[in-house]
């Protein structure tokens, strides 16, 4: 049975502001209207529905990302603001500032295929064996995902006797002490499951570390910081396990729970992350701290202080509203922001997101699956290599539940992957309220389509249409009756 106690699994709080900001982004954009529109009839002979188009093919952005500058090595290291390590502090040598910025890593190149470590998922309960006590255990996502992101992951702690977490004050419980038992756990898990590809998101500084109750705020000394990454990068390497990228914090801009400190203190952060895992492993990948909702404007000062030197990949969290959307003006936000400073050739990563509506609460379960086939197909043709959805099992965003089973979003993860995966996508095409983006596989091109307003008819030559569920039927007439949730096109 299940302790009593259980760590109340913290999701970003305050995003009412961010709601209403990141909506009115579709107001900016003129080619997106979400407007009421008349039903329409529109052409789908050719790869993509003939008006605007967003974004630029794989081949193409991969192209761009070569001829973009990589990180300015001569821009200096933030300066630690008071707070940092107290006066007359004794401190060992600073292994935040001991290095210079690294030269920016090479971007992964793209083929232009999408491939399994692009479905990024979040399991938080992913070593849970009695849930509530009903005796049913974490049931594993299919397809299984080989990309995985550690944030707010939780289990069972045998040597604390309750529940715990896998961020830094779940693990370095004292200085120099470190409980590894639930992080083993789930890592022979996830490596039993053939997950190859992890995300160590950082959070949570040690109540001891920092002398505050909710570990948002700045160590009173790096050296802490220093020793915690460098523990838990050695004991990847050391064992094995398939953490290869480091985010060098969760939610900056979150406030309270979250971070408290200032841009310069985050930057200081990220630097000593970044010296830490890269002694470790060179190879390793470190990414920026990620941002929630509307925040390309936190990332631009976040740039412009020079934090851009401390990572190999841009990460952010793409919270927006209810309507999935607004994504694509934010997303183009962001890369302006990063080719104003530099940064466009470094690899863009959503690494959290699920549907918030009216007042930053989640959205309903029953409009998930619209939004997650959505921002799935949208990301990686907008330039967003990697998507990590907030989450399978969890508090918010859920696609599985351990009383009901699979709902409708879990079923729509597992058609938009059998879409996508392998497939070349290109652009984003949308015409008034519908947006199509094209799907290419074995020299065949499928349609991925819908209308944010609502019904219309579109026309197409594709012999049939598939749906979220998974049903397929054949086109009757030369169109389809289209809506706000996703189907294919496609001829066998």
């Amino acid at each position: 049975m299940r302790p009593a106690v259980r760590p109340t699994v913290r999701r970003s709080r305050g995003r009412l502001a961010v709601v209403t900001t990141v909506a009115s982004l579709l107001l900016a954009v003129p080619v997106v209207s979400l407007g009421s529109t008349p039903a329409m009839t529109l052409d789908s002979s050719s790869s993509t529905v003939a008006g605007v188009t967003h974004g630029s093919p794989v081949a193409a952005r991969a192209r761009d990302r070569r001829s973009h500058a990589t990180a300015d090595p001569s821009v200096p290291p933030a300066a630690p603001e008071n707070g940092d390590t107290p006066a007359g502090a004794s401190r060992a040598p600073d292994t935040s500032s001991s290095t210079s910025p690294s030269a920016e890593a090479a971007p992964v190149a793209s083929t232009g295929d999408i491939t399994s470590e692009y479905f990024g998922m979040h399991v938080v309960g992913p070593v849970e064996t009695n849930i509530s006590g009903t005796g049913r255990s974490t049931l594993w996502p299919t397809p299984g995902p080989t990309s995985v992101r550690i944030l707010n992951t939780w289990g069972y702690s045998p040597s604390q006797g309750r529940y715990s977490g896998l961020w830094w004050s779940g693990i370095n419980t004292a200085p120099g002490v470190y409980d590894w038992s639930l992080f083993d756990q789930v890592w022979a898990k996830l490596r039993a499951q053939g997950v190859t590809d992890v995300v160590y998101s950082f959070q949570s500084v040690p109540s001891w570390a920092c002398n505050c109750p909710d570990g948002d705020r700045p160590p009173t000394d790096h050296r802490y910081l220093a020793d915690f990454a460098t523990a838990v990068a050695e004991r990847a390497q050391a064992n094995g396990l398939p953490i290869r990228n480091w985010e060098a914090w969760n939610e900056p801009n979150s406030e309270k729970g979250y971070w408290l400190g200032t841009v310069p203190q985050m930057i200081t952060m990220a630097r000593t992350v970044h010296t830490a895992i890269k002694a470790v492993d060179p190879t390793y990948r470190v990414l920026t701290p990620a941002p929630q909702g509307n925040s390309a404007q936190w990332m631009d000062g976040y740039l412009a202080a020079g934090g851009g030197a401390y990572a190999d990949t841009i990460a952010f969290h793409g919270y927006t509203s209810s309507a999935p959307e607004a994504i694509i003006p934010l997303i183009d936000q962001y890369k302006a922001v990063l080719s104003k400073h530099g940064q466009g050739g470094k690899p863009i990563w959503d690494t959290e997101a699920m549907g918030l509506g009216s007042g930053g609460t989640p959205v309903p379960t029953s409009q998930h699956a619209n939004l997650l086939a959505i921002y799935y197909l949208v990301h990686f043709s907008e330039g967003v290599e990697r998507f990590y959805w907030y989450t399978w099992d969890g508090d918010h965003g859920k696609l599985w539940d351990s009383n009901t089973g699979i709902n409708a979003a879990g079923t729509a993860y597992v058609q938009v992957h059998e879409w996508m995966l392998g497939a070349t996508p290109g652009p984003v095409a949308v015409n008034g309220s519908v947006y199509s983006v094209p799907l290419t596989r074995n020299g065949q091109t499928s349609l991925a389509v819908w209308n944010a307003s609502g019904n219309s008819t579109f026309a197409t030559d594709h012999a049939q249409v598939t749906d979220l569920s998974g049903s397929t039927r054949a086109v009757s007439g030369g169109s389809v009756t289209i809506g706000n949730a996703p189907v294919l096109l496609s001829t066998p």
